[in-house]
């Protein structure tokens, strides 16, 4: 069968009556078993194309190495603390500072991006007041 990542198509389906995926608007779905053993249904093209490289479990493992990391800074996190251009805020009070969302600056951290792009929009408006 073919492989993808962690996932091993099974055989191929009839799109389920769900709501997930719909605006991929694909009917080719597959059966897939994760290499961590649990079985699911995906559409074939986010599979075939890496978007979804497993059953969750690679996501789940990612938010477990990043707790840990954040962890050995500060082993009791109430707050994520985040120090750029030397200064140290969390993550609510540098969306105040910057009037970036706090979930959009927490979806940047997740995604792994330099804190430069985590904190652009902040970054333009104070070069146009300069």
């Amino acid at each position: 069968m073919e492989r993808y990542n962690e996932l091993e198509v099974l055989e191929y389906i009839q799109r389920p009556d769900t709501e997930k995926y719909k605006s991929w608007n694909t009917n080719k779905w597959v059966h897939c078993i994760c290499s961590c053993g649990k079985e699911i249904d995906l559409p074939y093209y986010g599979v075939k194309n890496g978007i979804i490289k497993s059953c969750g479990h690679l996501r789940a493992e990612k938010a477990q190495e990043i707790l840990a990391e954040i962890k050995k800074d500060n082993p009791t996190p109430t707050a994520i603390n985040i120090t750029y251009n030397g200064e140290t805020l969390n993550v609510s009070e540098w969306s105040e500072k910057t009037g970036i969302p706090r979930t959009t600056i927490l979806y940047r951290l997740n995604k792994e991006l330099p804190l430069s792009q985590v904190f652009q929009e902040y970054e333009v408006g104070n070069e146009q007041k300069d």
